[in-house]
């Protein structure tokens, strides 16, 4: 498989690019994997990782700009890069075998694609005469993850219940910014009315001959933003307008049930938090035949990954105009992926009691969600009867 083309590098792929190629691809074989029975330690890894390191650091001295070195010297460089380079790919290999789940083999694949790719890119550009540190940086950076990442089942797993739980808390605190705003806008109403005369005639008077105010509050309603809080930067003809853009504001039966979304939302991270700890208190994880923990933790991920589309789309729909069908489906299908999360828990003895516990919370949370988008939908359609009879 031909490596990406890149400046000062040939067209076709030199042999010891391709054999760097042939042992990435190794990686997406299942016959070839299956051979390795026992995974190395993350020590013997980490070790690969640095020996790559150390060789790619060699030819980005040797090679660079104004250097020379003889055939015999840049071959014997590449040999080496291209040796310890196989030695890390093999140990990648193993570490993909008989006991690797799905999500480890996923991991380890692109960890070795973060180091085989560059060394490729070195290799291709070592007679090219260009600064080679930046190749060599890249080929550093792909062997520090290896040495970082958690190059176990259970590490792999939980790494990706983390990325799901850092989507939580960042929808939890986009709802909870939206929550704070609404009520501080209705705070400011008041001074608002009060202050408002004085303000626009700042705003429109500021800079006579150029209206820089009157500008930028039109720019701002162009927009779709509030016109508030927008200001001048710069001065002369061509001022550029800073819009700090008001999403809106939530009416009463908006705001409640933004208040009941994020109850569930605060739920979920319960619960994907309490399946987290479990997983990493419990023992480590092998492949088997006929499934067994493993299998039950790679489930769990699954459902988590696809609560956290459901979270993106509840969090979504919370800004105003709040479409009431779209947050009410949203949270219905984050409720049920996290109801199959608890039913299918790999270890409920780790959690024990709590178990039913984050079942309550979430079915009462639900129920907050159900009611709220019930009433906020009927007052729609009442407000909508009012103003067809108008």
């Amino acid at each position: 498989m031909p490596g990406r083309a890149l400046p000062g590098a040939s067209e076709a792929p030199s042999p010891a690019v391709a054999t760097l190629q042939a042992a990435l691809e190794a990686l997406d074989d299942p016959e070839v994997l299956s051979r390795y029975q026992e995974a190395p330690s993350k020590r013997d890894v980490v070790a690969a990782a640095e020996r790559v390191k150390t060789d790619a650091a060699k030819i980005g001295l040797m090679c660079g700009p104004g250097e020379a070195p003889s055939p015999a010297v840049s071959e014997s460089l590449s040999a080496a890069l291209l040796q310890s380079v196989l030695a890390l790919c093999a140990r990648c290999c193993a570490l993909s075998g008989a006991g690797a789940g799905p999500t480890l083999r996923g991991d380890v694949r692109k960890l070795a694609g973060g180091v085989v790719e560059p060394c490729s890119e070195l290799l291709s550009a070592m007679g090219s005469g260009e600064d080679l540190k930046r190749r060599v940086g890249l080929v550093w950076q792909g062997c520090d993850a290896v040495a970082k990442a958690g190059l176990e089942n259970r590490g792999a797993l939980f790494k990706g219940l983390a990325k799901v739980m850092a989507v939580l808390k960042d929808t939890l605190r986009e709802m909870a910014e939206l929550e704070e705003g609404t009520a501080s806008s209705s705070e400011g109403d008041d001074d608002g009315d009060d202050d408002g005369g004085a303000d626009g005639a700042r705003q429109g008077g500021g800079d006579g001959a150029n209206g820089d105010g009157t500008a930028a509050a039109a720019a701002a309603a162009a927009a779709g933003g509030s016109t508030a809080g927008a200001r001048v930067v710069g001065c002369g003809c061509e001022a550029v307008v800073d819009l700090d853009f008001d999403p809106g504001r939530l009416d009463a039966a908006e705001q409640r049930l933004l208040s009941a979304c994020r109850a569930l939302m605060e739920a979920a991270t319960g619960i994907v938090r309490a399946l987290g700890r479990a997983l990493l208190q419990g023992p480590p994880l092998a492949a088997g035949e006929g499934g067994g923990p493993l299998d039950g933790w790679e489930s769990a991920l699954f459902h988590a990954q696809n609560a956290q589309r459901s979270v993106e789309d509840l969090g979504a729909a919370m800004y105003p105009p709040q479409d009431v069908s779209d947050a009410a489906e949203a949270a219905g299908a984050l409720a049920v992926t996290c109801d199959l999360l608890l039913d299918e828990c790999p270890d409920p003895d780790a959690l024990g009691s709590e178990l039913a516990a984050l079942a309550e919370a979430l079915r009462a949370a639900h129920a907050r969600v159900e009611e709220a988008a019930e009433a906020a939908g009927a007052e729609g359609q009442g407000e909508g009867g009012v103003e067809g009879a108008a």
